[in-house]
């Protein structure tokens, strides 16, 4: 009989790891916390950092590359990990990254996204992204990213009110309901406020 496999997922906007200092306490943070699967955006990546970020690493790392002062995302494994990476889609714009895996004996498609942040190019981006994860239906997919876009106000401090999002927020409930997604932290903490990791 095989044991499910327990994975610990962590989403979090780098905002840039073109500095070495910043990028390698990054990944010290994310190897002491042990996290199975890392989804980063905002990475600044080109072709150019590839070598050099998986050295320092030390595991599998999937890049969709932006330039190196905007945009991209990268999927990064736990080097401990047994994985096997299948087949990727990288956006050309580094706003999202598809990935088939393999860990242990289930297989994923893990998708890290980093969306617009204007209201007219969420709801495009959001509306064309449905389209991708229909090829994968019959994988466990885990779906992380930066939304720019937060879907109650339970879950956002201030700003702009959740009503001048709202077809952009309807946009991304209907990708959820089509997939079967669902928002792990808010299930596990119904009433409380998201909590913003500091910088």
């Amino acid at each position: 009989m095989t044991t499910p496999f327990k994975a610990s997922f962590c989403s979090l906007n780098a905002r840039g790891l073109n500095q070495a200092r910043k990028r390698q306490q990054l990944f010290r943070w994310l190897h002491n916390y042990k996290f199975d699967v890392i989804f980063l955006q905002e990475t600044y990546s080109t072709q150019n950092v590839e070598a050099i970020w998986k050295s320092e690493w030390g595991g599998n790392i999937i890049y969709s590359h932006g330039t190196n002062n905007s945009k991209g995302v990268a999927i990064l494994f736990n080097p401990k990990l047994d994985v096997r990476i299948g087949s990727s889609e990288a956006d050309k714009n580094g706003r999202y990254l598809l990935l088939e895996a393999s860990i242990f004996e289930s297989t994923f498609l893990f998708y890290n996204i980093y969306s617009p942040n204007d209201n007219n190019s969420e709801i495009t981006f959001f509306s064309k992204l449905s389209d991708s994860p229909r090829r994968h239906a019959d994988m466990q997919i885990v779906l992380g990213g930066d939304f720019n876009c937060a879907l109650a106000p339970l879950d956002k401090t201030g700003g702009t009110s959740t009503e001048r999002k709202k077809t952009v927020i309807s946009k991304i409930k209907n990708l959820c309901m089509n997939f079967d997604l669902q928002d792990v932290w808010r299930s596990q903490h119904p009433e409380n406020i998201t909590i913003h990791m500091a910088q």
